[in-house]
């Protein structure tokens, strides 16, 4: 019984002094973070529009600086050209996010969407209903309605105005 108590302290004495011996830790290796790369077909009015194209480019060199992401950009000067550049930019499959700016580009977002369905699109001011398609549409008659409100409160005539760009439906929510 004696031998048998000492072999289970001796046992014990070395797994007690394998627990306390340090093992050299593996550090795991840093995996780089995936670069995110978004790809935007500008409308033909192209930067210095100041609108959305504009708006469009500030805010991704914005997310550029603050979130890392990568992006390149092409300005049409024809919607003919929308279609060959949304699919120049799918066929190469690098892009995470593919942008058209503007509701004249749903047509060519719509085709190219639908022939490269792991690709990820986003269209501004449309909708184009495809499950791999974002379209990001505001209520623009809400803000509309506030800055009419806000005229009519300061008009000395009891006349006020509007100019818009062009008679297209969106205009005309304004």
């Amino acid at each position: 019984m004696r031998k048998v108590r000492v072999l289970l302290a001796l046992a014990m004495l070395c797994f007690l002094t394998l627990g306390c011996i340090s093992q050299e830790e593996e550090t795991p290796e840093e995996t780089p973070e995936e670069v995110m790369k978004i790809a935007i077909v500008f409308a033909t009015g192209g930067l210095g529009d100041k609108s959305f194209n504009d708006t469009c480019y500030e805010g991704v060199t914005k997310a550029k600086t603050d979130f890392g992401i990568d992006f390149d950009y092409v300005e049409p000067t024809a919607i003919a050209e929308y279609e060959g550049f949304h699919r120049q930019y799918a066929k190469t499959g690098e892009y995470d996010l593919i942008i058209g700016i503007g509701f004249d580009q749903a047509d060519a977002i719509t085709l190219v969407a639908g022939e490269y369905p792991d690709q990820k699109f986003a269209i501004v001011d449309m909708v184009v209903d495809q499950p791999n398609v974002a379209s990001l549409v505001f209520n623009e008659n809400e803000g509309s309605f506030l800055v009419g409100a806000a005229a009519g409160m300061k008009t000395q005539t009891n006349k006020i105005g509007f100019v818009g760009g062009m008679d297209i439906p969106l205009i005309r929510k304004f």
